[in-house]
Formats: structure tokens, sequence, C-alpha cells
């Protein structure tokens, strides 16, 4: 247990190194390093002084503007060690099929928190709209059966010989 705490501080000792010495080499301050990767200036002086660590994107961003040297490969021996903690090295073929056995593959691929979002209000949406045409057409089935009412009305009240009275246009005037 005591050691997998010293492992961890020993790490975070070393991410503070690391980022100090690139910054000293690069001769610029922890501001503008911090502008540099779009950080704050006390994220700086966290990681410096070994409080947190810097996540995996900004240290590649500082990978960047790291000249080559000695810093660099430290640097890329901290990236190398946080990649591992993010993404665990290949399994060999064996212990992929041993693993394929305990563990067979559920055929879906793993969707990222945003896919999974965007698939969930994809599939509301398809719901809406599902509604929203099932309105439609029973809306559309009232208007037919409110035509057909008319229609049984108009025959009702309309005598078939009957000549149809005119229709008076109120908006010409009548002749003298």
């Amino acid at each position: 247990m005591q050691s997998i705490e010293r492992q961890r501080r020993a790490a975070k000792a070393g991410a503070a190194k690391v980022v100090r010495k690139v910054r000293m080499r690069l001769a610029i301050s922890q501001e503008s390093l911090s502008r540099m990767l779009s950080t704050t200036k006390g994220a700086v002086q966290h990681w410096e002084r070994g409080r947190n660590n810097p996540e995996l994107a900004r240290l590649l961003a500082l990978r960047r503007f790291c000249p080559p040297g000695p810093e660099r490969r430290e640097l890329d021996e901290l990236l190398e060690r946080v990649q591992a903690h993010v993404a665990p090295p290949r399994l060999s073929k064996s212990e992929g099929f041993a693993l394929s056995i305990l563990d067979p593959p559920r055929g879906a691929p793993v969707e990222s928190p945003e896919q999974s979002a965007y698939r969930r209000d994809r599939q509301r949406l398809e719901r809406q709209l599902e509604r929203l045409k099932q309105r439609v057409s029973e809306g559309e089935e009232r208007v037919k059966a409110l035509e057909s009412q008319v229609d049984g009305l108009r025959r009702t009240f309309e005598p078939s010989n009957a000549v149809a009275p005119p229709v008076l246009d109120w908006t010409t005037k009548e002749p003298d």
C-alpha cells in the first residue's frame, strides 16, 4: 500500500520537475506557459509544485513547444507513463485469447459520452416526430369525417329539384 502511494508521489514529483525544467529551458514565465497551453497561471503553479498533474492534452501541447534535448526526453518519458495509465498496453495474442474467453466482446463498439448523448437526443427527436406524424394523421381523419358530415348536411337541406336562390352581391349596385 505504501509503495503505491510512494509511486504516485514520485510520479507527481516527476511531472512537477519535468514541467518546470521545460519551462526553464524555454525561458518563459509561468504566465506565458499558461497562455501557450490555454490554462491558468495557477494551474501551472500547481503542476510545478506537484499538487496536480497536467492532463495528457496539455503535456502533448507542451511537447510541441519543447526543443530537442534532455528536457524533451524526460517529457517523452512522462508522456509514456501518463499514456500507459490512460490506455493500458496491448495484450499478447494468448492474453487476448484468454480475455476473449473470460469476457467475450459485446459486438457494439464503446461510444463516447458525447456520442451517447447525441444518440439519446436523436432517439427522443424521432419519438417526437412519430407522435407528431400520428397527430397529423388523426387530424386528417377528423377532417375527412367532418367533410362527409358537411356533405350529408348539404344533401339534407338542399332540395333536389329546386332552383337555388340567386346569390346577392352586396358589393355592386343593383340596376335601377
